[in-house]
């Protein structure tokens, strides 16, 4: 956890030497001058204790070496990356839906044409190809933030 030592330092050592990327927001994210300090995913976190040797400002604790005084950083942490992964979530059904319709409406009735499975023109045949390929790129390209 980052406790309050970190509010207005925002130092990044602790984000340099995280080796599972949990502390946020980093510099290059549109939310970091918005926010007073780091927080750290407490999901993520695999309690390395990188961060608590790296932060010059001992903001830096694991969640049961936090000091009682800043407990309440336990819950400040957990509450900046809540709204976060709900939204990954959601970009990940968006993106698996458009994926799974790909297949089932594009690519699998135009490979059944191209293979013969079922009755189809030259003419449908040659509509049919690029036009799975296509489907089957895009698929391809949506599973690489996935």
């Amino acid at each position: 956890m980052i406790a309050e030592p970190c509010i207005g330092e925002k130092d990044n050592s602790c984000v340099e030497v995280c080796p599972v990327d949990c502390i946020h927001p980093t510099p290059d994210e549109p939310d970091y001058e918005e926010q007073k300090q780091l927080y750290i995913d407490p999901d993520e976190c695999i309690d390395c204790d990188a961060c608590v040797e790296a932060c010059p400002v001992d903001a830096c604790f694991a969640e049961d070496q936090l000091p009682a005084a800043w407990s309440a950083f336990a819950q400040v942490n957990a509450d900046y990356f809540a709204g976060k992964q709900g939204t990954s979530i959601a970009w990940g059904a968006i993106l698996g839906t458009i994926m799974f319709l790909n297949v089932w409406v594009i690519i699998w009735p135009a490979q059944k044409k191209i293979l013969g499975i079922v009755e189809a023109t030259d003419e449908e045949k040659a509509k049919a190809r690029p036009r799975a390929l296509a489907a089957s790129r895009t698929n391809t390209l949506l599973s690489i933030p996935m």
